[in-house]
C-alpha cells in the first residue's frame, strides 16, 4: 500500500482553536529517507502532510518535525514574568511527549504522555525525531483492525515542559493524519531478516516503504 499523503492536513494550532502564544514553536513534518545506518536519520527535503502505517510488520511511526525557539533575554512570560540574563536560563527542556488521538472509525484511543528529554536553546532552530503513535495507541489499534481493514487516526502532539529558569512552558499542538492499516503481512522468519530500507535505516511497513526479507532480495542495498 503506497503512502497516503494528505494535503492541508497538518495543521500547526493557531488562532482560534488553540492559542499560538507560546515562543517554542512546532512547525512542518518532514518524512524521513530510507534506507542508510540503522538509527541514523537523513530527513526529506520537501514537507509531508500525512502517512501510513502496516502495523502488521512495524510497531512505530517515526517522523521529523522542525522547530524554533523565539525566546530572547528579554522574553516575557504572561505579560507579567520576565527572565533575562544568565547563560541557558532561557533554553527549553522538554520532559513529556504529550500524545492524544481520533480515528475514523472510531476507537477509544486514550491520550498517553511518554518521557522525552531534549533542550532547545534560545533563539535556535531544532529537528525534532519523534514516534507519533505510543504503546498503548497501537495495542488497540491492532486489536481491533483485522486483515485488509485500515483507519485513519489524526494524532495530536504536543511537547511540555519548562525553561532551565523554572518558568513551565509548553509547546503548540500540532495534528498529524497516518493511514493505519493491517495487510496480513507475515514476519521474516527467524533464520531470515527484514531488509533496513524504512525511514533512518529500519524496516519497512512505513509510508510506501515496503517490508520484504533479505532472502529474497539478498543483493539489495538493504540487506547488505
Amino acid at each position: 500500500m503506497k503512502t497516503k499523503l494528505l494535503s492541508v492536513l497538518l495543521w500547526v494550532s493557531m488562532g482560534a482553536c488553540v492559542p499560538n502564544d507560546t515562543p517554542v514553536r512546532i512547525l512542518e513534518a518532514f518524512g524521513l529517507e530510507g534506507g542508510g545506518v540503522p538509527g541514523k536519520c537523513k530527513v526529506n527535503d520537501i514537507s509531508q502532510g500525512g502517512g501510513s502505517l502496516d502495523i502488521s510488520v512495524k510497531g512505530s511511526y517515526s517522523i521529523a518535525f522542525k522547530m524554533v525557539s523565539e525566546i530572547v533575554d528579554s522574553t516575557k512570560f504572561g505579560g507579567t514574568s520576565e527572565f533575562a540574563g544568565g547563560e541557558h536560563r532561557n533554553d527549553f527542556e522538554a520532559t513529556v511527549l504529550a500524545l492524544s488521538y481520533t480515528s475514523t472509525p472510531r476507537m477509544n484511543l486514550a491520550a498517553e504522555n511518554l518521557p522525552i528529554h531534549l533542550t532547545i536553546g534560545q533563539s535556535t532552530d531544532y529537528t525534532l525525531y519523534t514516534n507519533l503513535l505510543g504503546p498503548a495507541a497501537l495495542g488497540v489499534l491492532s486489536d481491533n483492525l483485522a486483515v485488509g481493514d485500515s483507519a485513519e487516526v489524526i494524532v495530536s502532539m504536543q511537547l511540555r515542559g519548562n525553561l532551565l529558569s523554572g518558568q513551565a512552558l509548553s509547546t503548540n499542538t500540532v495534528k498529524f493524519p497516518i493511514t493505519v492499516y493491517k495487510s496480513g503481512t507475515t514476519a521474516c522468519a527467524t533464520d531470515d531478516r527484514a531488509a533496513f530500507n524504512g525511514p533512518c535505516g529500519s524496516t519497512g511497513g512505513q509510508d510506501g516503504y515496503p517490508y520484504f526479507c533479505c532472502s529474497t532480495a539478498p543483493m539489495n542495498d538493504a540487506c547488505k
